[in-house]
């Protein structure tokens, strides 16, 4: 069998197979209606871009019982969308897709940030709409190829001064948090040069709070060279 694509999106699955061909690289399953996947996922080793937002995950496979508990993760994998679904926790192995370049984590029930510093040719993280109330957890300065991080509609109270690390970001939005510090934010944001889209929306940032986009942006920087 070498089936290398699957797309069954919108069709209301409930179960996936015990097993899929080994072959598969794409994987586009979203909006079904799936809770779990098959300890099998994991054999699943050629994976390249897999789709799975828009279901009700609660738990991810974390060992391939089969295999004497290994959980080396899918080592191929570049793109993986776990958005929308009911996810509080991720699997170590995670960590592992050293290929991953973008992760989407948006809408889930995540109240920290998986370990993601070892994903270092990362460029995309969206971790909006979830339980986070900080971004530390994280080695940002491993990350430097990353150019755009959502964490919008989070419960952000502050951001970890190693953010000043990642010269490559040009986009990033915080909309709908608790940031309230300003001094710290504008030497923070002031620092990374790249961002050309910022979003600062519904925070608690008094002078900030009206101000929008690359506007906010610059007024950041040029307080900051003050």
């Amino acid at each position: 069998d070498n089936v290398a694509s699957l797309h069954a999106e919108c069709n209301q699955l409930e179960l996936l197979p015990p097993s899929l061909p080994s072959t598969l690289t794409m994987l586009r399953l979203s909006q079904n209606n799936l809770y779990t996947l098959p300890e099998g996922f994991l054999r699943l080793t050629s994976l390249i871009d897999v789709k799975l937002n828009g279901n009700h995950l609660v738990l991810l496979p974390d060992t391939d019982a089969s295999e004497s508990g290994a959980n080396r993760g899918l080592p191929h994998l570049t793109s993986l969308n776990l958005s929308s679904n009911r996810l509080s926790a991720l699997p170590s192995w995670l960590g592992r897709c050293t290929r991953m370049k973008k992760l989407y984590l948006g809408y889930n029930h995540l109240s920290r940030l998986p370990s993601v510093e070892d994903l270092v040719g990362l460029t995309e993280l969206w971790v909006c709409g979830n339980e986070l109330k900080d971004l530390g957890g994280v080695e940002w300065t491993k990350l430097e190829r990353l150019t755009v991080l959502h964490a919008a509609q989070n419960r952000l109270k502050s951001l970890p001064h190693s953010l000043t690390h990642l010269t490559n970001l040009q986009r990033l939005d915080l909309f709908g948090n608790e940031l309230g510090d300003e001094r710290d934010l504008r030497l923070q944001l002031g620092s990374l040069s790249g961002v050309k889209e910022l979003s600062l929306a519904e925070n608690e940032v008094g002078g900030m709070k009206r101000e929008r986009g690359s506007i906010a942006l610059r007024r950041h920087r040029q307080s900051a060279a003050e």
